[in-house]
């Protein structure tokens, strides 16, 4: 369970930072070929994480090679298919000098809010890995055991309820 939070605090923490060095120009990814994109995130030190299919893809890399097949980012999908419309608007070539200045703006504080909720993600997260890391082992068991009693609890009120209704022939 602890692993599974560090890597989500890892994923959020990369994607707050890729979306920083976005808004702040340090990482270009328009108009750019995936391979120099590839390149600068894996100067930038981004983390590599593979999902359960380029797994899958890595371990049947020895069959034979399909040309239809989609090309690997090396384990930058978190980063690059990540939905960068809040970040980005077009804008059109007629538009008035306000406009435009209005669009940039919307862009830099819809990637700013984005950023900051981001942030936020990332230092909930390690909180709860944190706790859960000075939690002994036995009071984890124990809050476990506490929650399973009241989902129970529920569960039995909710299938009484149920039960009385079902058997009401007053009604």
């Amino acid at each position: 369970m602890l692993n599974v939070m560090r890597d989500a605090h890892d994923k959020m923490s990369n994607q707050a930072r890729f979306i920083k060095e976005f808004m702040d120009g340090d990482l270009e990814i328009s108009r750019r070929a995936e391979k120099d994109i590839i390149a600068d995130l894996t100067k930038g030190g981004y983390l590599k994480i593979f999902g359960k299919k380029e797994k899958a893809a890595a371990e049947n890399d020895d069959d034979d090679d399909d040309d239809d097949a989609e090309p690997s980012t090396g384990g930058y999908d978190y980063l690059l298919n990540m939905n960068i419309r809040s970040l980005t608007m077009s804008v059109s070539l007629r538009a008035t000098a306000t406009l435009i200045h209005f669009v940039l703006t919307c862009k830099i504080s819809l990637g700013r809010e984005r950023f900051k909720k981001l942030t936020a993600k990332v230092k909930a997260k390690a909180k709860e890995i944190s706790l859960l890391e000075n939690t002994p082992p036995a009071q984890i068991w124990a809050n476990d055991l506490d929650a399973l009693e009241a989902a129970l609890v529920c569960f039995l009120v909710f299938a009484r309820k149920r039960t009385r209704s079902l058997f009401d022939f007053d009604t």
